[in-house]
C-alpha cells in the first residue's frame, strides 16, 4: 500500500522535515498503516503536526485537528506520560469504554514524547488493513523514536 506524508506547513522546513521523517520511520520500522505526530499547543491541547496513510486517504484535512488532555487515547497517554497499546476494538477495552471504534483501527498505539518529564507531544500508529495487531515490541520501538524526537524538539 502506497504511504504519502503531510505535514502542517507553518511549521519551520527543519521541523517539516523531522516530523515527516518520523511518520516515515514509524510506518516502516512497525508496518503500520498510518502514524501521526500530535504537538502540544497549549498547556491541555494536543494538535496533528504530521500523518501519515493511504495515499487515497485525504490526510491533509487531519493537520490540525486537535485534542484535549486527557481525551481518547492519545490525550490518556499524554495525560498519564505512558504509552498505550490498544489491539481490537478500542471500545472494548476496558480502560476506555466510553469511546467508539474510530477509523476501523484493529490495533494502535500512542507514545509519549518527553522531555526533562513534560510532554512535548504524543506519536500514534495505527494498523487498519494489516490483521496482523501491533504488539510490545512494536510500542518498544516507537518508544525509541520518540526518545530521540524529544531530544531534537
Amino acid at each position: 500500500m502506497p504511504i504519502k506524508v503531510v505535514v502542517d506547513r507553518t511549521l519551520p522546513a527543519e521541523q517539516q522535515l523531522l516530523l515527516k521523517m518520523v511518520c516515515a520511520l514509524v510506518d516502516d520500522l512497525i508496518l503500520s498503516d498510518g502514524s501521526s505526530v500530535m504537538l502540544m499547543t497549549s498547556p491541555d491541547t494536543l494538535s496533528i503536526r504530521a500523518a501519515s496513510g493511504d495515499i487515497s486517504e485525504p490526510l491533509e484535512n487531519k493537520i490540525g485537528i486537535t485534542l484535549k488532555i486527557g481525551e481518547r487515547v492519545a490525550g490518556r497517554c499524554a495525560q498519564d506520560k505512558k504509552p498505550i497499546l490498544v489491539t481490537g476494538d478500542v471500545a472494548k477495552d476496558g480502560r476506555f469504554g466510553n469511546l467508539t471504534r474510530y477509523q476501523n483501527i484493529n490495533s494502535g498505539l500512542s507514545v509519549p514524547i518527553i522531555k526533562n518529564g513534560k510532554v512535548l507531544g504524543v506519536i500514534n500508529a495505527k494498523r487498519t488493513k494489516n490483521p496482523d495487531p501491533l504488539a510490545e515490541k512494536d510500542l518498544q520501538t516507537v518508544e525509541i523514536i520518540a526518545g530521540n524526537l524529544a531530544k531534537v524538539l
